[in-house]
């Protein structure tokens, strides 16, 4: 069964976004029973699917190949649609812009690679239910 968005009313929203398809897979696998889930495959297909799609959570790793990184991915979230919570996977967390971003609010999260798919659902359902 899903767990309900903020409110209770409906399943959570949650987007993932990996340039990676194994990682991308997972993560949506990771919370197929948490609610509903899509995938992105880079900052700029997650951008134009929040467009028609609202999701609750954004999921995404930092560092994406020669796109547009998760940093990048958390500006335009937090401009566009400020009460989208942001979580960052990543094997690089001393990275000054991530640093610097979760100094400015940005990010809401940051989850450290390798991570295992349980750890990183109950992190963020945990942030799903904290009042904001």
């Amino acid at each position: 069964m899903a767990d309900p968005g903020p409110g209770g009313a409906r399943p959570a929203r949650i987007l993932v976004v990996d340039d990676e398809l194994y990682n991308r897979d997972l993560m949506v696998r990771t919370f197929a029973r948490a609610g509903e889930v899509v995938a992105a495959a880079d900052a700029i297909e997650a951008a134009a699917l929040l467009e028609r799609w609202p999701a609750d959570i954004v999921v995404t790793d930092l560092a994406m190949g020669r796109s547009q990184s998760g940093v990048d991915l958390a500006r335009v979230v937090r401009a566009r649609w400020p009460a989208v919570l942001i979580v960052v996977v990543t094997g690089f967390d001393d990275e000054p812009g991530l640093i610097e971003a979760r100094g400015q609010g940005l990010v809401d999260d940051v989850i450290g690679k390798p991570w295992q798919p349980s750890v990183l659902r109950e992190r963020v359902l945990g942030l799903l239910k904290t009042p904001r």
